[in-house]
Formats: C-alpha cells, sequence, structure tokens
C-alpha cells in the first residue's frame, strides 16, 4: 500500500499544475451544483423555468410546441432512450458482454457505476423533491 501511494506522490510531483487545475474544476463544478441545487430547492427558478417552458410553445395554444411536429417526436423518442427499461437493457447488454469477454473487472465497474449513479439520482430527487411546472400542458407522462 505504502509503493502505491509513493507512486502517487511523485506523479503529482511531476504533474503539480495539471493536478492543481483538475482540482480547481472540480471545485467549480462542485460549487456550482451545490448552489444550482440550492436555488432549485428554495424556488428560486421558478420564474425561468416558465419563462422557458413558455418560450418553447404557440402563443395562445400552449399545448402545442413550436417548430415541426417531427421535432416534438425526435424530443420525445430521445426522451425514451433515458427510461429504466432501456438503461437496463443497455447495462445489462455491456455487462453481458464484458462477462462473454472474460473482463470481470471492467464489468464490475460498470455494474458499480451505474448502481451508484442511479442511488445518487434518486438521492437527489428526493432531496430537491420539486414537482414538474403546471404552466403548459405535459407532452409526456411521467
Amino acid at each position: 500500500m505504502q509503493r502505491w501511494i509513493t507512486r502517487l506522490v511523485d506523479w503529482v510531483g511531476g504533474h503539480e499544475l495539471a493536478t492543481l487545475l483538475r482540482l480547481l474544476v472540480m471545485a467549480v463544478t462542485t460549487w456550482g451544483f451545490i448552489a444550482l441545487t440550492s436555488a432549485v430547492v428554495r424556488g428560486r427558478t421558478r420564474t425561468f423555468d416558465e419563462r422557458i417552458l413558455l418560450a418553447l410553445r404557440v402563443p395562445g395554444n400552449l399545448a402545442t410546441p413550436i417548430g415541426p411536429e417531427w421535432l416534438t417526436e425526435v424530443a420525445r423518442d430521445l426522451t425514451a432512450l433515458g427510461s429504466t427499461v432501456v438503461l437496463i437493457l443497455g447495462l445489462l447488454g455491456v455487462a453481458g458482454f464484458l462477462l462473454l469477454d472474460r473482463r470481470l473487472a471492467a464489468m464490475y465497474f460498470v455494474l458499480a457505476a451505474v448502481t451508484t449513479g442511479w442511488l445518487l439520482s434518486l438521492g437527489l430527487k428526493a432531496v430537491v423533491d420539486r414537482p414538474r411546472p403546471m404552466v403548459v400542458p405535459h407532452l409526456v407522462e411521467v
């Protein structure tokens, strides 16, 4: 274990600027995420959200999105790609391939990463707990 730590310290010593820049980017993006989440939880983004939703609908007929009809279908299809069923099928396909290819470490990494991301998503949704804006009729029921 000490050998690994020694190698890490030696590597960081040779890459100080790059490491500091990465840490700075991580700190700034983490701070930005926390600030945005705090604003959403406090309801400070509601007006902005509503303005965007209204700007993307035909004035006088809020049930109709602006743009061609095919664009609405494309958006709906892309949204469906993020569904639980599609994600699980994709995960099983990747994990199955890695298992057949005998790359167990990669398979475990993918399974752990997806599971961690899913749990983090559930946790953040529970913390934010913000209902969808009801300014316009929803194109897809969730």
